[in-house]
């Protein structure tokens, strides 16, 4: 009985203990609010759930680039994801603030073509004909101009075209108005470039964010959007073959996206023209995608959660985050960009003007 009773009192005992180191282990964690672009959403999630046992909760809403600098600017997010790089004019507001800002690319994907039409084998589409398509100006699937490209699936290209298009600032919608004025010259006159535009179409329909856009194309028969290629795959949409500057129709993927960057590389604080590169097998609207931070941390009244945050970056960077990436349909980055963004942006974002203990740092 004296047994059964010891030991009774010792699993007691011991249950009391792992309670109270849990509740000490949750007491630690930290917590930070950011948000952003949409197009890297699937693999944020993953990586701030992977994240989690290192005791940073990140609650990210995925608000579009455009709602996620502003934000990030008026104070309301601790970082901020964006598919473009801040404008002059955003940046030098907030350094009258007293505010310097970092911003660094942690991935790479693939802006996709969605339609809704029933085809044996993809559309193929030159940049100056998906400009025309946008414009309004070719309005029915079996317009010359369209088939000429597209001879094996003539007979299936019938019916009016809707043009589905993101209502809210995006960085999406920057990457292909970039994309299409370099081909059209009627796209950089009426159009132009900017996360919000101004769709002036009798035969187009606004929807907020990637899924937003990806259920109307999906719900309209002659239907054709952009998307990220991430929720392409999620659909049973077809995904167009856009003409490369190689003169080669290619579809999106991580291995296309990855062509198209290591020909054209990255240069710091440029936003990159991938769809310049020369590589046969290059996807020509791939996208890079940035975090936005401001350089001194101090306004987070937390140091501890300052450095935790650091460090979060850090490991977005690393080998461990990056080889998810396909998995989710995003390229991961070139470790020798990588190092360099680490050690020339990520590393010297500071606290008060003091680095968060550089030397003690591993290399990703």
């Amino acid at each position: 009985m004296k047994k059964k009773r010891f030991k009774r009192i010792l699993f007691f005992s011991l249950g009391c203990l792992v309670f109270w180191f849990s509740l000490l282990s949750c007491s630690k964690r930290m917590h930070i609010v950011a948000g952003g672009a949409t197009f890297p959403f699937p693999l944020y999630e993953r990586w701030f759930k992977n994240y989690e046992k290192n005791g940073l909760l990140v609650d990210y809403q995925a608000i579009g680039s455009g709602a996620g600098q502003e934000k990030f600017s008026d104070g309301l997010l601790k970082f901020a994801g964006s598919d473009v790089l801040m404008s002059n004019e955003l940046l030098e507001k907030m350094k009258k603030e007293g505010r310097e800002i970092v911003s660094f690319p942690v991935t790479m994907g693939a802006l996709a073509i969605l339609y809704n039409v029933k085809t044996t084998s993809p559309l193929n589409l030159s940049p100056e004909i998906l400009a025309d398509i946008f414009l309004g100006k070719i309005k029915k699937w079996d317009d010359e101009r369209v088939l000429k490209d597209n001879e094996a699936i003539k007979s299936e290209l019938k019916g009016e075209i809707t043009v589905v298009y993101r209502s809210d600032g995006s960085g999406e919608t920057a990457s292909l108005a970039s994309y299409l004025t370099n081909y059209s010259k009627d796209w950089a006159k009426i159009m132009g470039v900017g996360k919000t535009l101004n769709w002036n179409l009798p035969n187009g329909v606004g929807s907020k964010g990637n899924s937003g856009v990806s259920n109307v194309i999906l719900s309209k028969k002659g239907s054709i959007g952009y998307v990220s290629f991430n929720y392409a795959n999620e659909s049973t949409l077809s995904v167009v073959s856009l003409k490369n500057n190689a003169g080669v129709f290619v579809a999106p993927s991580a291995e296309s996206v990855s062509k198209s960057f290591s020909d054209i590389g990255y240069r710091f604080g440029e936003q990159p023209k991938l769809f310049e590169s020369k590589d046969k097998g290059a996807y020509p609207l791939s996208i890079v995608t940035y975090v936005v931070a401001d350089k001194d941390l101090s306004k987070i009244e937390d140091r501890e959660t300052a450095e935790k945050m650091v460090e979060l970056f850090r490991w977005m960077l690393s080998d461990e985050a990056q080889n998810v990436s396909e998995d989710y349909h995003y390229a991961p980055l070139p470790k020798s960009l990588r190092e360099k963004l680490i050690k020339e942006l990520v590393d010297t974002i500071n606290y008060e003007g003091k680095p968060f203990l550089l030397n003690t740092r591993k290399k990703p």
